[in-house]
């Protein structure tokens, strides 16, 4: 087959990825990977020096983390080397996912040989307002749209639904999760996009003498896209969004006080533009107001910013347990796809001195540290966390060029600025948010994100090359990337370290305190515990034969509060595993309830059951 037509064919899948990754997996994993065929038999008709350019460093760097996994992995495993279970376990965990990072020289081939420039931000915004589209949708449903649609739009019991939000003028409504399996998820993919498609839309209509048409639909777009990833309450994204603001405050040398507010010179110049933006102001406090007050999963966001310890205690055991890894394996690791065996060790070794833990440790996830750094440290050892250093100083350095719009006024023919290049390339600056967000969550393990964050890198670093860098002076400025994106990496990195650390050195027993759930009235309070009561742990988990006892102390003060003289003791049996892995909602059963007098010493409560 002739180069130019399987040019044509990866092009083609490239365009269908770029649309249906917001939509199916399989389907955009399936384009993916028939791109990258045909884009590898492409490159027999490429000179040695076209084919290293679509190689970037940047990929290098990517490529070698899964690779340094891959020998620190069979560096522990040596003696398995001859067993052929060992090498089929490889097509699972960390190291599978290599092939993803083939999205960066994907991206790059195919804006080196467009014919058409703006083709691909075109199927790129298409993706995006799919991405929009089904989010909004998802709000107002209950079900998990995908297993909905998987299930021939039936929904058995047992299915996990959507997580629901609360009422917002007497509608119910839920977490917007599109088409993923999880908010999260839809929440990277929200972060990955829309910054980037945002200042290129921007841009556009700029060029376009400020179409008004253009300008209303691109402010309605801006405000469902804020909305979606507010209400997907994905904090961490909300993380990286900060993040990537103050990047582009300090990379243009503005200050939010200053009369032009980064190049975009927001000036109000007369009245009315004053009324608009106190009015937008004002409906953005308005609809904020009415979430907290209705909507019970916006006001628990907002105050576990500032809590010191929220009743969600399953982050501290992960990081807790993951701290422990890295300090047993700081060199070479744990090696590929044994996260999960690790974790469980760890817990073990908590329960054995903690056995009330024993319920919160069996459902808490066990796949990931929540930390992209960490978990690839943990796993690949040191040469991969070195690895991880350069390819986010590369990413980082790249972005903060891109983001200097102040450069934007030069003059000189082969400048990055002074070429469309640079508005094209505003398409790949979603990828900086994933960096921050990833002290908080894994998204560059997470198949649905890690794949088009890979692409959106080539993005970013095909439209720069693609300047008219014939010159030395360019080669030279694109083989190299900048000592401060690397002090600024490793300063962040180090930091979200330090603040896990700091977080995770309470004592078990405590944290384990803050998920006791006490809500008092006047008329009664009610006190939530769980944990198992019908089995031991141990080496061999046994049931249970000594009675379990809960001491209860009453202060009996009448100046301050009167303590009741009969509780109401009720017991449920809820399923015990992880959600993640089983993707089934935990449900819950009333077993009996009795009435007792706290009066009397020795109570049981199995007692004329």
């Amino acid at each position: 087959m002739k180069p130019k037509k399987t040019i044509l064919i990866s092009r083609f899948f490239f365009y269908l990825f770029l649309i249906g990754f917001p939509l199916s997996v399989s389907f955009s994993q399936s384009a993916f990977i028939l791109s990258a065929f045909f884009f590898f038999i492409s490159l027999r008709g490429e000179s040695r020096e076209e084919i290293l350019s679509v190689f970037p460093k940047v990929f290098i760097y990517a490529f070698a983390m899964y690779g340094m996994i891959f020998l620190t992995t069979l560096l522990r495993n040596y003696d398995s080397l001859f067993d052929l279970s060992f090498w089929k376990s490889l097509n699972r965990g960390e190291v599978s996912d290599f092939w993803m990072s083939l999205g960066i020289p994907l991206a790059i081939f195919h804006i080196r040989k467009a014919t058409q420039l703006y083709k691909i931000p075109l199927f790129l915004g298409i993706g995006w307002l799919l991405n929009l589209l089904t989010g909004l949708v998802s709000v107002f449903t209950p079900y998990r749209l995908a297993r909905f649609i998987q299930l021939g739009f039936q929904y058995p019991e047992g299915e996990r639904l959507q997580h629901f939000a609360g009422g917002v003028l007497d509608v119910g409504t839920y977490l917007p999760i599109g088409l993923m399996a999880t908010h999260l998820t839809y929440g990277g993919l929200l972060g990955l996009l829309a910054p980037g498609i945002f200042i290129f839309f921007y841009f556009q209509w700029k060029e376009r003498n400020r179409n008004p048409g253009l300008g209303i639909l691109l402010a309605l777009l801006f405000i469902v896209q804020i909305f979606l990833i507010f209400y997907n309450q994905s904090r961490s994204i909300w993380v990286g969004i900060v993040f990537f603001l103050l990047l582009l405050i300090y990379q243009n040398g503005r200050s939010p006080f200053s009369k032009d507010w980064f190049s975009f010179r927001w000036k109000f110049k007369n009245l009315k533009w004053g009324i608009a933006f106190l009015l937008f102001i004002g409906a953005l406090f308005f609809t904020f107001s009415q979430l907290y007050e209705s909507n019970w999963l916006v006001r628990r966001a907002v105050q576990d910013v500032f809590a010191k310890q929220t009743t969600e205690n399953q982050r501290y055991f992960i990081l807790k347990n993951s701290f422990s890894m890295l300090k047993n394996n700081p060199l070479l690791g744990i090696g590929n796809n044994a996260y999960a065996t690790k974790f469980k060790e760890k817990s073990h070794e908590l329960i054995q001195n903690h056995e009330w833990l024993w319920y919160e440790l069996n459902i808490v996830p066990k796949g990931h540290a929540h930390h992209d750094f960490l978990h690839f440290w943990i796993v690949g050892g040191l040469p991969t966390a070195v690895f991880f250093l350069l390819f986010w100083s590369a990413v980082i350095s790249r972005g903060m060029e891109i983001l200097r719009f102040k450069n934007w006024t030069s003059t000189a023919e082969s400048d990055f600025y002074n070429t469309k290049y640079s508005v094209l390339a505003c398409l790949g600056l979603g990828c900086i948010v994933i960096f921050p967000a990833g002290f908080f969550q894994c998204y560059m393990l997470d198949d649905e994100v890690a794949l088009p964050f890979y692409t959106i890198i080539g993005i970013l670093f095909g439209y720069y090359q693609n300047t008219k860098m014939n010159d030395d002076q360019n080669k030279t400025k694109n083989a190299k990337f900048s000592p401060k994106a690397m002090i600024l990496v490793f300063s962040l990195l180090s930091l979200s370290l330090i603040y896990w650390l700091i977080r995770t050195s309470a004592k078990p027993e405590e944290v384990h305190l803050k998920k006791i759930i006490w809500n008092h009235n006047e008329d009664h309070s009610i006190v939530h515990l769980d944990g198992c009561l019908t089995h031991n742990y141990g080496e061999t988990i046994t049931p249970k034969k000594n009675p379990m006892g809960i001491h209860w102390e009453f202060v009996r003060d009448a100046t301050e509060w009167n303590p009741p003289d009969r509780i109401r003791v009720e017991l449920w049996d809820r399923d015990s595993f992880d959600q993640d892995k089983l993707y089934r909602a935990h449900e819950s059963k009333f077993l009996f309830a009795r009435e007792l007098d706290v009066r009397e010493k020795n109570l049981s409560i199995l007692k004329n059951r």
